[in-house]
């Protein structure tokens, strides 16, 4: 059970050293599928509103891994068609 054990984690760092270096891109982007209006405006709005406060403090301080996020909002107003659509987009 050990040796198999050993060997399937010596498999396992050969193949993921021999991926080289992963190099990330310098923008991530989404979509941010909020609803800050309609029937659920009460939860969205304090939410949504914290969380492209949250992503801008996160590229101040230089991103996540030096990626910094992008988004562009969609106000789906908590329609499932909607969202579709910015999803697409």
């Amino acid at each position: 059970m050990l040796k198999r054990h050993l060997l399937g984690s010596l498999v396992l760092a050969l193949g993921l050293s021999s991926l080289g270096p992963v190099q990330a891109a310098g923008e991530q982007y989404f979509p941010l599928q909020s609803y800050r209006v309609g029937p659920y405006a009460a939860g969205g709005t304090g939410f949504f509103g914290g969380f492209i406060d949250y992503m801008k403090y996160v590229n101040a301080n230089g991103g996540v891994n030096g990626v910094k996020l992008v988004w562009s909002e969609c106000e789906t107003e908590y329609i499932v068609e909607k969202g579709v659509e910015c999803y697409e987009r």
